[in-house]
């Protein structure tokens, strides 16, 4: 009976999937700096590229390789970055307890200079 329980409990076992690698040339898997799931991207793989982490955000200018954490440190976790003109904003996200959906709301920082440097929105 034990062999049949231990057989069953191997036999449900998932493996961890493998990381989809698609057959493009110019493909560019991208990865946070620290060990946190990126939250928002926003920019151009071949310019400024901006990622936030929620509480960090982060730039680089080749490709993702190496990353600049930028001066935000605040206590508001950011979901979404986009542009206005020259002015980057960063949006925080907000619950709507009625339907329980997360949505941007306010930004509550923006940049005026590829994200390096934050200030608050007013």
């Amino acid at each position: 009976m034990h062999l049949l329980q231990l057989y069953l409990l191997a036999a449900c076992q998932r493996n961890a999937p493998e990381p989809a690698q698609p057959d493009y040339d110019d493909w560019y898997a991208l990865t946070a700096p620290q060990a946190r799931g990126i939250k928002g991207v926003y920019g151009d793989v071949d310019d400024t590229l901006l990622t936030t982490t929620g509480p960090r955000i982060y730039q680089a200018k080749d490709k993702g390789k190496t990353w600049t954490k930028a001066n935000y440190n605040e206590n508001v976790w950011l979901f979404s970055i986009t542009a206005r003109k020259d002015t980057l904003l960063a949006f925080s996200a907000q619950v709507n307890n009625v339907v329980t959906k997360s949505f941007a709301s306010n930004p509550p920082f923006f940049s005026v200079n590829q994200g390096i440097s934050w200030e608050r929105y007013r």
